[in-house]
């Protein structure tokens, strides 16, 4: 089985990782690039990419709903809202993570309706 589709397929679920782990699935990643002569994002900036591409999909079809009820859009400045929370472990968790990430990115990109005008603002 080819390593690199199996470090994409699933880079979503993992992207809380420690450092150490971060750094060591870079080095997998990095002998099967040297090796097959590709340029491909590193493992933490194609997490972020697809991070954002779900939350873009999410955010603009509502769909899957078990995920979109997760994110409240404050439609006056297009910025997701962050709960306060009281404990490290819901600080990192996949919905506050992902809504860091996504306010962290320039108006232009987050008020791009289609996909795939976003996907290249990305």
């Amino acid at each position: 089985m080819p390593v690199i589709p199996t470090l994409y397929f699933s880079d979503i679920v993992y992207s809380g990782i420690s450092e150490e782990v971060n750094v060591q699935l870079q080095r997998i990643q990095n002998s099967c690039i040297r090796k097959q002569k590709l340029k491909w994002l590193d493992l933490n900036n194609c997490r972020i990419f697809n991070v954002l591409m779900l939350l873009k999909k999410i955010l603009f079809t509502g769909l899957p709903r078990y995920f979109s009820k997760w994110f409240s859009l404050l439609y006056s400045n297009k910025r997701n809202q962050i709960t306060k929370s009281h404990t490290s472990f819901y600080d990192s968790s996949f919905t506050i993570r992902t809504t860091r990430i996504w306010n962290e990115l320039p108006q232009s990109a987050r008020d791009a309706p289609p996909i795939r005008v976003f996907r290249s603002l990305l």
